[in-house]
């Protein structure tokens, strides 16, 4: 990508961040917090967007370079290999139950049959807020790292439902490379564009677009590496819980048989 284009992209996703964030998200950005409220000082929410803007809020602008540098086609060379065949292999267990005939045991196999793309949305859109709430310690089951295992195999699982419902190829959504390159930032950080991520998913009509699906795994990726957990610690999870499924018994016999021939 030029660098002009670039920039351009860089924009635009920042009029977009600033326009979808809450002035409690911006209140989160260290650029920002010099603010006084929304009730004290009488501004709109529409007002309060643009002075962030006039101040160019840090946390969108860190989020606009972040996902503007995700959109360039990434250097195999240089992509972490580490848990690719791993998710491959998952991705191809969520296609097996949607090409193959209605497995009455499994509710993933009843979503695949007859997606619901508005109830899709609403799924992912939730789990990207509980993994958010994890990283900003307001979202707890058993606590670190387990929370944010769970959570971010959560989102995987309902990006990965996603794809294949809307027949996405695996190379369409990169998961490999949207995990194990996700932009090192802080919990607070991780939190705040979480949140701003679901309201853009939540928003939304139709099947999740691509673009949107990547941004929710280098979210995964991104928050796991702030609570210093592996990024593919939730995929590998989801992987482990398809393979004790006794009606996936077949499709990964066959796996290992293809892998071994």
């Amino acid at each position: 990508m030029g660098h002009v284009v670039f920039g351009i992209v860089t924009g635009l996703l920042y009029v977009a961040l600033t326009d979808r964030m809450t002035a409690q998200q911006h209140r989160a950005c260290p650029g920002c917090a010099r603010l006084v409220s929304v009730r004290r000082s009488g501004y709109s929410g529409t007002a309060v967007i643009r002075r962030h803007r006039r101040r160019l809020c840090g946390l969108a602008k860190r989020a606009a370079f972040a996902y503007a540098g995700r959109m360039t086609t990434p250097d195999s060379a240089s992509t972490p290999a580490a848990g690719a065949g791993d998710l491959r292999l998952l991705y191809r267990s969520y296609s097996y139950l949607h090409d193959t005939p209605l497995i009455a045991a499994s509710r993933t196999a009843a979503i695949l049959h007859a997606p619901d793309a508005t109830w899709l949305r609403a799924r992912l859109a939730d789990e990207l807020d509980e993994l958010a709430g994890v990283a900003a310690g307001t979202h707890y089951h058993a606590g670190l790292p387990d929370d944010a295992i769970l959570e971010a195999s959560q989102v995987c699982y309902w990006t990965f439902v996603t794809a294949v419902a809307a027949r996405l190829s695996y190379a369409e959504l990169c998961p490999h490379e949207c995990l194990l390159e996700a932009t090192v930032i802080s919990p607070q950080q991780a939190a705040a564009l979480g949140v701003i991520l679901a309201q853009g998913v939540r928003g939304g009509m139709g099947f999740v677009p691509p673009s949107d699906l990547r941004a929710a795994l280098r979210q995964v990726g991104a928050t796991c590496r702030a609570l210093n957990i592996p990024p593919t610690a939730g995929p590998a999870y989801d992987l482990a819980q398809m393979r004790a499924r006794p009606y996936m018994a077949a499709f990964f016999a066959a796996a290992l048989d293809s892998a071994s021939a």
